[in-house]
C-alpha cells in the first residue's frame, strides 16, 4: 500500500471496535456504505473516529455509546440513535439506563427531541430482544 492509501491511526483497532459495538455483520455494512460514498470517508471513521476516539481507555464502550446516544438525542439523528442505543446494548447497558438516558435529555435536548428518541429507542430495544431472544431488562 502507498503512503497515500495508508490508513491513519488505528485502522485495526476500529474494526475490532466497530464489531465490539455493532456485530461483524453491521460493521461490515457500515464500512461499505461509508466507502461507497468515498474510501476516505471509510478510513477516517474507522482508523481516527473509532480507532483513537472510542478505542481511548479513559471511558468504556457503555458510556461512550450513551454519551454518543445523547448527542444523537440532542441532534435528532434517529439512524445515530438506533446505532448508538444498539451499541450500547452490546456494550452492557441495561433498557432502563438507555431509557434513563433518554429521559435525562427531556430537559437539555427539549421534551420534542426526547420523545422522538423514546420511539426510536423503544423499537430498537424490542428488535434486540426479539433477535437475541431476551427478556427486556425494565
Amino acid at each position: 500500500m502507498d503512503e497515500q492509501n495508508t490508513p491513519i491511526g488505528n485502522y485495526e483497532q476500529g474494526i475490532e471496535t466497530m464489531k465490539k459495538l455493532w456485530g461483524e455483520k453491521l460493521t461490515e455494512d457500515m464500512r461499505a456504505l461509508w466507502k461507497q460514498a468515498h474510501p476516505d470517508v471509510e478510513k477516517y471513521i474507522t482508523a481516527f473516529a473509532v480507532g483513537e476516539i472510542w478505542s481511548r481507555p479513559g471511558l468504556d464502550l457503555k458510556t461512550r455509546s450513551l454519551v454518543s446516544l445523547s448527542a444523537a438525542i440532542a441532534l435528532e439523528r434517529d439512524g445515530q440513535i438506533r446505532l448508538h442505543t444498539q451499541g450500547a446494548l452490546n456494550s452492557g447497558a441495561t433498557s432502563e439506563e438507555i431509557m434513563e438516558t433518554v429521559l435525562q435529555l427531556m430537559i437539555y435536548a427539549s421534551f420534542p427531541a426526547a420523545w422522538q428518541a423514546m420511539v426510536v429507542v423503544s423499537e430498537t430495544i424490542t428488535a434486540y430482544e426479539k433477535a437475541s431472544d431476551r427478556a427486556p431488562e425494565l
